[in-house]
């Protein structure tokens, strides 16, 4: 993230960010990593406050176990068989509100007084 105060209190913030998550699906007892990036820019003013990223994940996961042939027979199956769902939703927003700190040995600009 890089940070640039202006001469107009404005902040301009460089984003480049990456999101690396389990997924809820598994392969070989193995769960799946999920890659997400987000790159931009933005400006705002000291304080303000602005959502620069959101993602919404939604998974649902039907399995049927049981005897091989048995359980995909209808009647069968509540016999031989066991069936389970299972349904997951995620979401995540990301805000940033920047807030520009003073160089305690960097003053501010020093007041000019012009007279007679």
């Amino acid at each position: 993230m890089c940070i640039r105060d202006s001469n107009n209190a404005d902040v301009a913030l460089e984003l480049d960010m990456e999101f690396r998550t389990l997924g809820t699906t598994v392969t070989n007892g193995i769960p799946d990593i999920l890659n997400r990036e987000y790159k931009g820019g933005i400006l705002l003013k000291n304080g303000e406050q602005a959502a620069v990223a959101g993602m919404i994940t939604k998974s649902d996961e039907k399995s049927l176990n049981g005897l091989p042939l048995f359980s995909g027979i209808p009647g069968f199956n509540v016999l031989t068989g066991e069936s389970s769902k299972q349904e997951e939703d995620d979401e995540l927003l990301i805000l940033i509100t920047p807030h520009v700190l003073l160089d305690p040995e960097r003053p501010e600009s020093p007041e000019i007084w012009i007279g007679k």
